[in-house]
């Protein structure tokens, strides 16, 4: 058939064309935005800023097609090919985009940015490592799909003709008329695209303003806070208020943070494998307390401010009075040298406020953004101390996080399968039981890394002569599920295997008289404590308490996503945990002493003037979103 014959149809063809066409994009638009509504609570509201966002994206595609149709008549053979990809790849690049976001939303609670996608794209042979993934299977897997994309592609562009409406609608318009149509498209397009960064921050859950303007959207990670005025108004005034303190002790700081360590699975905190080998031999060198501390939530961004701020979820600022502020108040040099990337993270990098020095895997391109050892690289590079100004490093290690990069470590332990790679819907379970010893496995090889390489960072500052009179802590941002409940991972849920990480506060070159060994805690404590070891005042703003203080009777609060809730650790012979699922309405109780695993809900044996008080201690705690 000849393709003067093909261009024939009726007139009521090239409009159900069209149609079909608009259904294809309207359609991928519509099943995103069910399950990001619906499954991870968008608001509604978002649908027609999007869909706007998307037609207009659909019509800049047009305009450009009409335009080739009318340029390109004579050429048939590069007519078809151009208006194919055209037709084609916009939609395509869309729908890799959609899953892309629903990618992100499952793994770590925000939509995927732009920023970040071309770090990992930059790195995928060592995500490829991470995953357990064989370079060659995968390659070879890509390159079929490849060969099978693109001989569909060749049919597709063979009879692109018959299937284009536009070159229909380009007969039947004059030559003024198509110009006109297709200038109008593209005009319409170019226009949403330099309005979308004003869009997205009118409304700060529309995925594609977020995507690529990810500065546009306040929040934190899978958490949407809208910040209350007055805590920003008070944030400010005591930040203009607050004063150095005049005497006190520039001993240098050393905060060290491990990237989902959970404390159970460490040596040092009775766990039944040697997983810690080198911070218990530091125990016994150097004067060491160990408290029992709960994460204010449990995924990164609200946890290390959390550790920063001294500050609870429901009540950050928009700005908040951080630790490295304080001390750079005190004449201390402050450094942030980093594993994973903080920079791209949605503002955290932003959030831990002004500092001296800021390194992250991004800053450098000789290793894998998660492998740790860039740390350790960093730290040899740093001269010897001087004495002469008091300096804080804060690390952040990322071997107990399933991104992490894992190296041979002596004594690890096998089989291991990382639990990251494993397939998933709505929780990471094992796909089989005999993978959950596997997983274990896995994570306390990250451990074993972990204590080896605070290890050496700790070797060689004390080489370099930064620990003859420091305090070094060590901390998480938050735990991880190895099993429990059948779930891996964290974010999801308020278990306590997910909210309880290390707190170890370590002495170098001095001694103190005060202990807080085995007392509950919680993230925000860890800025005060610190402070307390040289002698610093703390913001009046920083809801923490320092454990030297000896004042343990209190309320703890924490919270993920819908579920909010308080540890009540009013008596020393009992911690009650009450919280409660905003979305159903369900409350729970467990005695956390006696029933570590939570597989004892006590609920219906609570007093009701307790219930009344960790009712209302809850609903204050609970941010806008669920209240």
């Amino acid at each position: 058939m000849r393709i003067s014959e093909r261009m024939w149809l009726p007139d009521f063809r090239w409009v159900f064309l069209l149609l079909f066409e608009l259904g294809l994009w309207g359609g991928a638009s519509i099943v995103f935005l069910l399950f990001y509504i619906f499954k991870y609570d968008a608001s509604p509201d978002v649908s027609y800023p999007h869909l706007g966002i998307v037609f207009s994206l659909w019509l800049g595609g047009v305009g450009a097609r009409l335009a080739i149709w009318r340029c390109m008549r004579r050429m048939p053979a590069g007519l078809s090919v151009l208006c194919a990809v055209l037709f084609f790849f916009p939609w395509a690049l869309l729908v890799v985009w959609y899953v892309l976001v629903l990618v992100g939303l499952d793994h770590w609670g925000r939509v995927v940015t732009w920023s970040i996608v071309s770090v990992y794209l930059g790195q995928f042979d060592y995500l490829l490592a991470v995953f357990q993934l064989s370079g060659w299977l995968f390659f070879l897997i890509v390159l079929c799909l490849i060969l099978f994309f693109l001989y569909g592609f060749y049919l597709f562009c063979r009879n692109f003709f018959w299937f284009d409406w536009c070159g229909r609608l380009d007969k039947k318009l004059t030559a003024s008329g198509g110009v006109a149509i297709s200038i109008l498209c593209m005009m319409v397009f170019v226009g949403q695209f330099f309005h979308l960064k004003n869009s997205s921050a009118r409304h700060a859950q529309e995925p594609i303003g977020v995507s690529f303007f990810e500065g546009a959207a306040a929040g934190l990670q899978s958490h949407s806070v809208d910040v209350s005025p007055r805590a920003s108004a008070e944030e400010k005034m005591a930040f203009s208020l607050y004063r150095r303190s005049a005497d006190f002790v520039p001993r240098n700081v050393i905060l060290i943070v491990g990237d989902a360590l959970r404390a159970d699975h460490m040596g040092i905190y009775g766990y039944h494998r040697s997983t810690t080998p080198f911070l218990k031999r530091s125990m016994l060198e150097h004067h060491t307390e160990l408290a029992d501390a709960r994460s204010v939530c449990a995924e990164s961004f609200c946890g290390l401010l959390g550790i920063a701020s001294s500050r609870y979820l429901h009540s950050l600022p928009r700005e908040p009075f951080t630790l490295q502020e304080v001390l750079r108040r005190h004449g201390y040099k402050v450094s942030l040298i980093l594993s994973g990337d903080h920079t791209n993270f949605y503002g955290l990098k932003e959030a831990y406020g002004a500092v001296d020095e800021y390194f992250d895997g991004v800053s450098q391109n000789e290793r894998y953004v998660n492998d740790d050892y860039l740390v350790l690289d960093r730290v040899k590079r740093l001269p010897a101390y001087s004495g002469e100004q008091p300096v804080m490093f804060q690390f952040h290690f990322m071997s107990t996080h399933g991104i992490g990069l894992r190296h041979e470590v002596s004594g690890s332990f096998i089989p291991a399968s990382n639990y990251y790679s494993w397939p998933f819907t709505d929780e990471r379970k094992a796909p089989s039981l005999d993978k959950v010893p596997e997983g274990v496995n896995y994570y306390d090889n990250g451990v074993l890394q972990f204590d080896r390489i605070v290890h050496d960072v700790l070797q060689e500052l004390a080489s370099k002569g930064y620990l003859k009179n420091a305090v070094v802590l060590v901390t998480g941002d938050h735990g991880e599920m190895l099993g429990e409940k059948g779930l891996f991972g964290h974010q999801r849920r308020v278990y306590e295997d997910v909210l309880r990480v290390p707190f170890v506060l370590q002495r170098r070159g001095y001694v103190s008289n005060t202990s807080f060994e085995g007392v509950l805690a919680s993230q925000v404590d860890i800025a005060p404590t610190i402070l307390r070891e040289l002698g610093i005042s703390p913001p009046s703003v920083w809801q923490g308490i320092a454990l030297q203080s000896g004042s343990f009777s209190r309320f703890i609060y924490f919270q993920q996503s819908d579920y909010v809730g308080v540890y009540d650790a009013r008596k020393k012979s009992e911690v009650l945990k009450y919280w409660r699922d905003f979305s159903t309405g369900e409350e729970f109780l467990y005695d956390i002493y006696k029933d570590r695993q939570e597989g004892s809900d006590v609920f219906e044996a609570a007093k009701k003037d307790d219930l009344i008080l960790w009712r209302n201690q809850v609903m204050g705690a609970a941010v806008p979103e669920v209240r």
